[in-house]
């Protein structure tokens, strides 16, 4: 009987051990790539579940927009088949109260003042008697509680409208009021008089909004809450400084963060919306602490 060479048989050894390295070595970077693969999925899927967390609430706001109005038209047509209108009796007045929006009755009792939001509506109610309209580019009045003065308009995209706002702040300071005006994407600053001065955040950039939230001035700065998970941090006249914070679960990293405010020590509390906690930073943004839900 023949026997094996043991050069031959001491080679094969060596690539059968060769080629087994390398598969294993092919096996656990194939390995890392899924796993790597498996955190950018996972990653965009949150994103995709924020956007439609944020799009289911946005329906189910038109939904409701939807009801009021038809209920309205229903109410304007059926129960305010009345002229003239100095004749409607105090209750028809107290569903106006909550079918239209606040009602002003003044000491000539031929004239009412009300809000209105939609020109649908504005022109039926232009059927019951002579309507005089305020542009709400005019002076409002709000400090007043003897002679409330009401604007009539609409919503839209230009410089005095707004747009679903979310929050508004007063600087102490000037008496200016900033407006989040959430889906024009930007902020708007009026006068104590109710006049707008300028807007800020709807340029292309860093700077940029996307559904501003939640806002609060500290000194002669203003943060600004993104549903797009940071926050936005400003100069009072507008100009950009810095981002805080990016998407994400872990510490400096927030899901929809809306409400935001400082305490008497100037640090920021931060309501991280989606992920159910309060963020606490420090004066120069540095994570402190968190409450709620524990997901560092």
């Amino acid at each position: 009987m023949a026997t094996a060479d043991p050069i031959v048989e001491d080679n094969y050894e060596l690539e059968l051990s060769r080629v087994r390295n390398k598969i294993i070595t092919t096996f656990r970077e194939f390995s890392e790539c899924l796993k790597e693969r498996e955190q950018v999925l996972l990653k965009e899927l949150d994103d995709v579940l924020a956007r439609y967390h944020l799009y289911k609430l946005e329906i189910e706001k038109m939904k409701v927009k939807k009801t009021a109005l038809q209920r309205t038209r229903s109410f304007i047509e059926e129960d305010l088949n009345l002229s003239p209108i100095q004749n409607v009796h105090q209750d028809i007045l107290t569903r106006l109260n909550t079918e239209l929006g606040t009602i002003e009755i003044p000491k000539q009792p031929q004239m009412m003042y009300f809000v209105c939001n939609n020109n649908i509506l504005l022109d039926e109610v232009k059927k019951l008697g002579e309507l005089v309209e305020r542009e709400l580019t005019s002076k409002v009045d709000y400090k007043s509680k003897i002679n409330p003065v009401v604007s009539v308009c609409d919503y839209g995209t230009e410089l005095y409208n707004l747009n679903g706002p979310r929050a508004v702040i007063v600087d102490n300071a000037t008496g200016n009021i900033f407006v989040a005006d959430t889906h024009n994407n930007c902020v708007k600053v009026f006068d104590d008089s109710g006049k707008i001065m300028y807007k800020f955040g709807d340029v292309e950039g860093e700077g940029k909004m996307s559904w501003p939230q939640g806002i609060s001035i500290y000194g002669n700065n203003i943060l600004v809450s993104q549903a797009s998970s940071f926050i936005l941090n400003y100069q009072l006249d507008g100009k950009f400084i810095s981002r805080i914070g990016k998407p994400g679960k872990r510490k400096l990293e927030f899901n929809n963060p809306r409400g935001l405010t400082f305490d008497h020590n100037g640090d920021l509390y931060i309501c991280d919306s989606y992920n159910n906690r309060v963020q606490i930073l420090s004066k120069k943004f540095v994570f402190k602490d968190l409450f709620g839900r524990n997901s560092l």
